[in-house]
């Protein structure tokens, strides 16, 4: 009698197990699914912030060119007045080791006064008139007398100024938007964290 019972026995705790299997294997599918849509999202979250670092690694290193750039400029600018003050002191200082010499300076007075009688009879004479194109002298007669009267550049003006206003204005929501997509893109990470951080709280 127990000979007959153990094939029975053996049989029944197999179909158990199987049973145990069968109900047990929809939980773990269940779970593999869900820990992989975790990993997906922690792998999306890693993208966004490693994209955030990298475009505020372009903006500040932007900001130090541009830093940089001007620091560059002042200091042109600085050198190129320093320069032009240095050279008047050279100047001057050759000047007023010259006037401590008590030596009369030789100036080419002559030659001079031959440049300049030179200059006045061309002027007197009818070169510098030959000179002239007349064909392009009356084109240009024609084309002052054609001009219009500039009567409306006081509102060409203003316009130019409400333009320069609409374009700074312009700037400012567009950094007013930026820094909103900023705050937005936080706040979503933040959600996503959170999110992800709800199972392991309930469990």
């Amino acid at each position: 009698m127990s000979a007959k019972s153990k094939p029975f026995n053996k049989k029944g705790k197999s179909s158990a197990n199987q049973t145990i299997d069968s109900n047990s294997s929809p939980h773990n599918s269940s779970n593999t699914s869900s820990q992989q849509h975790n990993l997906d999202d922690i792998k999306w979250l890693m993208y966004l912030e490693a994209h955030k670092r990298v475009k505020d690694n372009e903006a500040n290193i932007k900001r130090q060119v541009e830093l940089a750039n001007k620091n560059l400029e002042e200091n042109m600018l600085n050198y190129n007045i320093l320069y032009a003050k240095f050279a008047s002191l050279l100047k001057l200082s050759a000047l007023h080791e010259i006037l401590q010499r008590d030596t009369e300076i030789e100036l080419p007075l002559e030659e001079t006064e031959k440049a300049v009688e030179n200059i006045k009879s061309k002027l007197n004479s009818n070169t510098a008139t030959g000179l002239i194109n007349i064909t392009e002298l009356e084109k240009f007669k024609k084309l002052l007398d054609g001009a219009e009267d500039h009567e409306n550049i006081s509102v060409h003006r203003s316009q130019v100024e409400d333009l320069k206003n609409t374009y700074e204005s312009i700037q400012l929501t567009a950094e007013s938007i930026k820094a909103s997509l900023d705050v937005s893109i936080t706040q979503g990470i933040d959600y996503f964290v959170e999110q992800i951080n709800l199972p392991n709280a309930k469990n």
